[in-house]
Order: structure tokens, then C-alpha cells, then sequence
């Protein structure tokens, strides 16, 4: 055992007396400040990770509240298409009733016109009548009234 405590003991002296040297020291310090710059970039480099993960989360989150938002505008707009297709129908056939009631209106009141319209004709033909009828009366009066004014005739003797 003596030979491997002697063999650790020089080693150990190597090494001692090799770190008292500048140069080694130096070396020694600038690894030192190596591991820190690298365990300082780990951490910030993990940081930034986060920081990165927690935005590309948010950033997922808005694009999936966004993809909602369009699929209800768009169910939205499938809707506001459905009513207008239904307003539509319904305005063509309350507008084609209308027509129909108005045809109906229309061919009804061209019947009482005809009918009024012939009524009419029967009564200018008795009016006509009537007319010549006064006319003849008329005639008939203005005669007798002559005879009624003329001097009577005296008997023939």
C-alpha cells in the first residue's frame, strides 16, 4: 500500500506544484469562466425556451380561439343564406296569392262590368224608346192642340 500512497502523494505534488505556476492558473481560471459562460447560456437558452414555448402556446391558443370564431361566422353565414332563401320563398308565394286573389278580384269585377255593361245597353234601348215614344206623344199633343185652337167649322148650309 505504501507504493500506491507514494505513487498518489507524487501525483498529487505534480499536480500542486503544476497549479502554482501562472500559466495553469490561468488556464485553470479561463476553463472555470468557460463552464460558467456555458452553464449561463444553458440557463438562458432554457429560459428563453419557456419563454418561447409559452408564446408559441398563446400564439396556438388565439389560432384555435380564430379557427371558432370563423366556423361559427361561417355556420353564421350558412344561416343568414337559409333565412334569406326562406324569406324569399316566402315573399314569391305570398306575392303569387296575391296575384291569384287580384286575378280573381280583376275577373270579377270584368264580370259585373259586363253585366252592368249590358245593363246598361238594355236600358239606352228602352231610354230610346221611351224617347221616340215621347216623340210620337209629343206629335199627337201638338195636333190635337192645333185642332183644339182652330176655329170650328160652321155647318155647311
Amino acid at each position: 500500500m505504501s507504493n500506491s500512497h507514494d505513487a498518489r502523494s507524487v501525483r498529487y505534488e505534480i499536480v500542486r506544484r503544476q497549479l502554482q505556476r501562472p500559466v495553469p492558473l490561468g488556464l485553470a481560471l479561463l476553463a472555470l469562466l468557460g463552464w460558467l459562460s456555458v452553464a449561463y447560456v444553458a440557463w438562458s437558452s432554457d429560459a428563453q425556451r419557456r419563454a418561447l414555448h409559452a408564446q408559441l402556446d398563446g400564439i396556438e391558443a388565439n389560432r384555435r380561439q380564430l379557427i371558432a370564431d370563423l366556423e361559427g361566422q361561417q355556420q353564421a353565414s350558412r344561416n343568414l343564406a337559409e333565412l334569406q332563401f326562406k324569406i324569399q320563398a316566402e315573399v314569391a308565394a305570398r306575392e303569387k296569392e296575391m296575384l291569384q286573389s287580384m286575378q280573381q278580384q280583376l275577373a270579377k269585377l270584368d264580370e259585373d262590368f259586363a253585366s252592368r255593361f249590358k245593363e246598361m245597353a238594355g236600358l239606352e234601348a228602352q231610354l230610346l224608346a221611351a224617347r221616340q215614344e215621347l216623340a210620337e206623344l209629343q206629335e199627337k199633343l201638338a195636333a190635337s192642340r192645333r185642332e183644339l185652337s182652330a176655329p170650328p167649322e160652321q155647318p155647311a148650309r
